[in-house]
């Protein structure tokens, strides 16, 4: 299955209607067990994921390595275009498929290089 990508301004607004529609159900969907997941960069999107997750969310920081843990879920890849290369190099290859880009602009030819 190839990873997933969305412009951030998609992104955003899908975050924002999550954030301000369904906040309670968010939170009781956390509360009985979401997946935990990895977010790569903390700037707006990153920052917002973590909010809005679990507590067992680990938040990455540009040119750290992708952690063992948790050992599956999702990987919301959510740093500047310029980057994009770095943050699949670092990340286990076992672990590729589970990457999600939330980018501004189009990826798709990124994404058929890698």
């Amino acid at each position: 299955m190839p990873p997933l990508f969305f412009s951030v301004s998609y992104a955003l607004a899908l975050l924002l209607l999550i954030a301000t529609s369904t906040t309670e159900a968010f939170s009781a969907a956390a509360a009985t067990g979401t997946t935990p997941s990895i977010i790569v960069g903390g700037g707006r999107i990153g920052s917002l994921l973590k909010e809005l997750g679990t507590d067992a969310d680990v938040v990455v920081k540009r040119g750290e390595p992708i952690p063992s843990e948790p050992s599956s879920g999702p990987i919301y890849v959510c740093t500047r275009n310029d980057v994009l290369a770095d943050v699949v190099a670092v990340t286990p290859e076992s672990r590729r498929k589970d990457l999600i880009f939330l980018q501004n602009g189009m990826l798709g030819d990124f994404i058929a290089e890698q």
